[in-house]
C-alpha cells in the first residue's frame, strides 16, 4: 500500500468530512464546531480504512467512500434532528439498486437481496415497536434498504448485527452518561454498523 495514497485518501476524506458536516449544518441550522471536528477527524480515517481496504484508487473507493460519507452525514443528521430524511433515502435506494446492479460487482440479484433483507428486517421490526405503541420512526428501514443495495444480503446482516451490539453497549454508555428522556435514534447506530461490515466484509 501507497502511503502517499493513504495520505491522500485521508486528506480527501477530511475536506469531504467538513463539506458534509457543513451541509448537514445548513440543513439543521445547527452549528457545532465540535461535531464539525468530529465529522472532518471520523470522515478521514473512514476514507483512508477504505483505501487501505481496496488497496488502489478506483470505483470501489470511490463509491463506497462518497456511501460512508453519506453515512456520516444521516449520524449527525439524525442525532440532531431524530429523523432520517427522505432527500438522502429515497435517492439512495434507486442509486444503489442501479450501481449495485449495473457498475459494481454485486450483480442484480445479491443488490436486490440486499435491499429487500435490510428494509424487511427494518421495516418487521418498525411494525413490531408500532403494535407495541412504541415511538419509531418509518426512516429507518428506507436507510437499511438503500445501505444493502450497496453492500448485498451477507453484508447487510453483518451490519445489522453490528448495530445491535452497538447499539446495546451505546445505550448502556448513554444510560450510565446520563443521557435520558427522549428514545436514542437508531440511525447512528445503524450508520456504524454499516461502516463496520463494509470495512470488514467481501463486497465483491
Amino acid at each position: 500500500m501507497n502511503i502517499a495514497v493513504l495520505i491522500m485518501s485521508a486528506a480527501a476524506g477530511a475536506a469531504a468530512g467538513w463539506f458534509v458536516s457543513w451541509l448537514v449544518g445548513r440543513a439543521t441550522q445547527v452549528s457545532s464546531p465540535i461535531e464539525a471536528a468530529l465529522t472532518t477527524i471520523g470522515s478521514a480515517a473512514a476514507v483512508a480504512a477504505l483505501s487501505w481496504k481496496f488497496k488502489t484508487p478506483g470505483l470501489l473507493l470511490f463509491v463506497y467512500g462518497t456511501l460512508v460519507l453519506v453515512l456520516i452525514g444521516v449520524t449527525v443528521f439524525d442525532i440532531r434532528k431524530h429523523t432520517i430524511p427522505h432527500i438522502v433515502t429515497i435517492p439512495g435506494m434507486i442509486t444503489g439498486l442501479i450501481l449495485g446492479s449495473f457498475v459494481l460487482p454485486l450483480g442484480v440479484g445479491r443488490s436486490v437481496t440486499g435491499f429487500l433483507v435490510g428494509g424487511g428486517v427494518l421495516m418487521a421490526a418498525t411494525i413490531v415497536e408500532a403494535l407495541r405503541k412504541k415511538e419509531i420512526g418509518g426512516g429507518d428501514w428506507k436507510y437499511a434498504a438503500m445501505i444493502g443495495s450497496f453492500i448485498g444480503p451477507q453484508s447487510i446482516v453483518l451490519a445489522l448485527v453490528f448495530t445491535g451490539i452497538l447499539g446495546i453497549v451505546g445505550g448502556i454508555v448513554l444510560a450510565v452518561a446520563g443521557v435520558h428522556g427522549r428514545p436514542q435514534a437508531l440511525g447512528p447506530w445503524l450508520s456504524a454498523g454499516a461502516v463496520a461490515s463494509i470495512l470488514f466484509t467481501r463486497l465483491s
